[in-house]
This record gives structure tokens, C-alpha cells and sequence, in this order.
């Protein structure tokens, strides 16, 4: 997650940063051992935007039916 209209080489910078250490066998290591792995598989931008709006989506057709406001 980063602000909007972040320079797209900054993008890059972090997306990579992020990508390589997440190839690290520790942080692969911790992140199985909490079983976050799965969490985190496709950390591009497309790949958490599709995370995001999925898990909203869900969110919405759990809670709208239980009365429940994100207010």
C-alpha cells in the first residue's frame, strides 16, 4: 500500500525491495510459520489490488446482512 499517485519508480523501488525480501529464507521461514505465506504469494500491485477488492467484496456480503456500518 502506498499513497496515491506515488512516482511510478518509487513503485518499483519498493515492489522490488519487497520482493527480494521475501525471498530471504528467514522472512520465508516466519512468514510459513505463521502461516502468511499464502497471505503475500503475489505482493505486486495488481496482485494486493485483487487481494483488496476481493476480501472487500467478501466483507460486504458478510457483514451488510448483520446490520454492521464500517462508520
Amino acid at each position: 500500500m502506498a499513497p496515491r499517485g506515488l512516482p511510478k519508480a518509487v513503485e518499483k523501488r519498493l515492489v522490488d525491495a519487497f520482493a527480494e525480501a521475501l525471498r530471504a529464507p528467514d522472512v520465508r521461514a516466519a512468514l510459513e510459520a505463521d502461516g502468511a505465506a499464502r497471505v503475500v504469494a503475489d505482493s505486486s500491485p495488481a496482485g494486493m489490488r485483487e487481494r483488496i477488492e476481493r476480501e472487500l467484496a467478501e466483507f460486504r456480503k458478510n457483514v451488510k446482512p448483520g446490520a454492521i456500518s464500517f462508520d
